[in-house]
Order: C-alpha cells, then sequence, then structure tokens
C-alpha cells in the first residue's frame, strides 16, 4: 500500500493470515472468511467477509483495533463508491 502525505510516499507493510472459511478445488477463498493484517506490533486489521471464486464480494466489514468501518464490493470484486 503506498499513502501520500505532503508530496511524499510512504509504504505500509502489513502482513495478512486467513482462516475461518472454505477453499475449493484450486485453493481459490470461498463463502465467508476473516483475514487479518498485521501492520505493526501495535495494531492489526480485521477483515471479514465473503469470497467468490478468489474475489471479495458484497460487504466488507473492517476493524482497525477500535475503528470499525466497511466496504461493499461488486460481483466482480471492484470496489463500489457510495
Amino acid at each position: 500500500m503506498e499513502y501520500y502525505f505532503k508530496e511524499k510516499i510512504v509504504q505500509i507493510f502489513m502482513i495478512v493470515l486467513s482462516g475461518g472459511g472454505d477453499y475449493d478445488q484450486n485453493g481459490q477463498k470461498q463463502g465467508n472468511q476473516i483475514d487479518v493484517g498485521m501492520i505493526n506490533i501495535y495494531r492489526y486489521l480485521t477483515m471479514i467477509g465473503q469470497y467468490y471464486y478468489g474475489v471479495r464480494i458484497l460487504k466488507w466489514k473492517y476493524k482497525i483495533n477500535d475503528l470499525q468501518f466497511q466496504g461493499m464490493y461488486h460481483d466482480n470484486g471492484q470496489k463500489m463508491d457510495y
């Protein structure tokens, strides 16, 4: 990920752990999944939502420590603007 702050590029590296869901014959995520991204030892991002053939679909809930928000995805995996 890259963020731009006052013309500087700051890169954030995140380790993502997955679990709590099913996989198809090709190893792609299916159904409800929980992904946890570790930003550093004090901050982590929890992502809860659905995959369809390895693509994020529908509503996803995100939580960084005590901050919660959500996002929506089309059936093709593209983020919705709302």
